[in-house]
């Protein structure tokens, strides 16, 4: 199989200007000729454009040289950026001026494609109606209440059923087996069930925006992340979305910490977009 690569040329420090504040940013460019689609990278949680053990700058560099112009960033109060941290829920200014910056960059762009982890990938999917996306990348996308907490908690001990380890440690005597297996009842019977916690809240826009998006989505789900088992749970539930690939990698954490599953993550990423349908 023949692969195409581009290799990048320098990467360039940038600063984009989102309601009177600074947001700087790191544009990756491609040496691809007058490339059509470009990706920006949304962080999740308390973490800056680097992303989690410098994740988000492999990602970018891997998805340029396969011939996509990449935007990393950091949102407002985050990171190098002024400002102060509006959440993920109020960052739609955040992505706009990202993809503003984005196009002044590489105006031969047709379509934007967004990436985001936890929190970021939910921010994404809540302003879908509201900025000119060709596409978003939804990873381990963050639905969790205050009132989902007993469902976190039972996909917890699933996974826990499942390990080895904790067998071990429990036939050994390391656990204390009384009280593991009382908790464990009882959240079996405290636990919302099916879609029961996508009645309100966050899940519940966020089931409302898969079913209003218009664009292309990937979902990429680490299974052993309790954040995608949550989303999973609470969002997607057993329905079929239209137009929505959903993508599981066996054995990943949340922030795909193996290199192995960090490097499929990338993979992914870049046959999707090479799939992108054109611009009609």
């Amino acid at each position: 199989m023949t692969v195409d690569r581009f290799p990048a040329p320098a990467e360039e420090a940038l600063s984009l200007t989102c309601e009177g504040s600074s947001l700087i940013g790191v544009f990756h460019p491609t040496a691809k000729p007058h490339p059509t689609v470009g990706l920006i990278i949304v962080v999740g949680g308390p973490q800056y454009r680097v992303g989690a053990h410098r994740q988000n700058v492999r990602l970018a560099r891997h998805v340029a040289e396969a011939g996509f112009p990449v935007l990393r960033f950091d949102l407002r109060g985050m990171g190098d950026s002024e400002g102060t941290a509006p959440g993920f829920e109020a960052s739609r200014a955040d992505i706009t001026a990202a993809l503003a910056g984005l196009r002044a960059w590489v105006p031969s762009l047709r379509q934007i494609v967004a990436w985001g982890l936890c929190d970021g990938a939910s921010a994404v999917l809540l302003d879908l109606d509201h900025v000119p996306l060709a596409g978003a990348i939804l990873v381990n996308p963050w639905a969790q209440e205050a009132e989902q907490a007993p469902l976190r908690d039972r996909l917890y001990y699933r996974g826990q059923l499942r390990s080895k380890a904790f067998w071990g440690k429990l036939l050994r005597g390391d656990l204390p087996w009384r009280s593991a297996l009382r908790g464990l009842g009882g959240l079996l019977k405290r636990a919302p069930r099916g879609d029961e916690t996508a009645q309100g809240g966050l899940a519940c826009r966020l089931r409302a925006a898969l079913a209003r998006h218009k664009v292309p989505l990937l979902v990429i789900l680490a299974d052993q992340d309790v954040t995608a088992g949550l989303f999973a749970a609470s969002v997607l539930g057993s329905r079929r979305w239209p137009g929505i690939t959903v993508t599981s990698l066996p054995g990943a954490d949340h922030t795909f910490s193996d290199p192995r599953h960090e490097q499929r993550l990338r993979e992914i990423t870049t046959q999707w977009l090479k799939a992108l349908p054109p611009e009609p």
